[in-house]
């Protein structure tokens, strides 16, 4: 019978060689050429390197992700392959002495594509949240009263509240418009109405695409979108009228009959519904860069296709007055800077032409 100080023994030997042969690996820096390592693959691991700590999450067989335990921003998917260059936190490394490799996980070349675009990073990285406010969204638009062109164009202010998605190439966005106003005031007159404006506008906005990649270079990476979008907001369209009323009153003085007529104006105040319904689809590309702290982007969106119908009608006691709108310039830039903040982005981003906007955010990626 075995006794108890043989049996730790045999437990011992039995984890060493179990030792010997998990998986391990080095990191080499490739500018300061330092050795880190050697790190045990298995994920819940942590490595540390000159660029900071980071967490190791086995994706399947060979390939892995690295998260920093400072930003939370997510690296990879790599390959446990001699000689791979990662990059981690602002530095490159060098893949070396891999011992005991486990073997590749059986999927086909085209699972381990979309698990590589799946997790990759980008400003609206794959699997990703953002809370969006425009504190001001300016649309100029041509307009017609009657079918008579206006004068100039005239613009509608916005303020909208919107969640965005991305999943994969999926892209979303549902958004509340909390206030809206037109800058311009119809004055009309005395025979047809007067001081027209719209404002104090509630609505809602929805829209659905694709954001897919082209350049994946490092910190630096490039996309082309096209979304299809539908909005619509109800506004408060006030005007007044004024009627020009006569009243004769007559009197008599013996045989002497007079008559006296008095005119005025009766001015009648309006407040009625007017509903803006917008359909677009939008085309674009982006451009963007990244580093563990802060990021930037630019881009450019164009609207190919516009349906815009404003139902807005001026009724008084002369006529109706429709008054039309449609949008004047389909193409905008935009740019964004922002810093990364325990793992999720705080961004603004401003876009100019078709549309002035000033936006603030924050991004989580999941």
């Amino acid at each position: 019978m075995l006794s108890r100080f043989h049996l730790l023994t045999i437990a011992f030997m039995l984890t060493a060689a179990a030792g010997t042969h998990a998986a391990t690996y080095k990191l080499q820096a490739v500018q300061s050429r330092e050795i880190y390592g050697p790190f045990a693959y298995k994920s819940d691991t942590f490595i540390k390197v000159e660029s900071g700590i980071f967490k190791v999450n086995i994706v399947s067989g060979r390939t892995f992700r690295l998260t920093s335990t400072d930003t939370g921003r997510n690296y990879g998917v790599y390959e446990l392959v001699p000689g791979r260059i990662i990059d981690i936190g602002d530095r490159l490394f060098a893949i070396t002495d891999i011992k005991s490799p486990p073997p590749p996980a059986a999927e086909s070349h085209g699972q381990a594509a979309k698990q590589r675009a799946a997790t990759s990073s980008s400003v609206f990285a794959n699997g990703a949240i953002a809370l969006e406010y425009e504190l001001l969204d300016i649309v100029g638009y041509d307009w017609k009263l009657a079918g008579v062109s206006g004068a100039s164009q005239r613009d509608l202010e916005r303020n909208t509240i919107s969640l965005k998605f991305r999943h994969n190439y999926l892209t979303g966005r549902l958004g509340l418009v909390t206030d809206s106003e037109w800058d311009h005031t119809l004055s009309g007159n005395t025979n047809t109405f007067s001081n027209a404006s719209m404002s104090k506008g509630t609505g809602w906005v929805v829209g659905l695409g694709v954001e897919i990649p082209v350049i994946d270079e490092g910190r630096w990476k490039a996309s082309v979108f096209g979304e299809v979008s539908y909005r619509q907001e109800k506004l408060s369209l006030q005007y007044s009228e004024n009627i020009l009323s006569t009243i004769s009153t007559t009197t008599t003085n013996g045989t002497v009959v007079s008559t006296n007529t008095a005119s005025f104006q009766r001015a009648t105040a309006y407040n009625v519904d007017a509903t803006l319904t917008e359909m677009y689809a939008a085309l674009g590309g982006s451009v963007s860069y990244e580093s563990d702290r802060w990021f930037f982007y630019v881009g450019i969106r164009a609207l190919p296709w516009i349906d815009t119908d404003l139902d807005a009608t001026i009724s008084s006691t002369y006529g109706r007055y429709a008054i039309e709108f449609e949008r004047t310039d389909p193409v905008s830039g935009y740019g964004g800077i922002g810093f990364n903040v325990a793992g999720t982005k705080c961004y603004v981003e401003a876009e100019g032409g078709g549309e002035n906007a000033i936006r603030v955010g924050l991004l989580r990626e999941l």
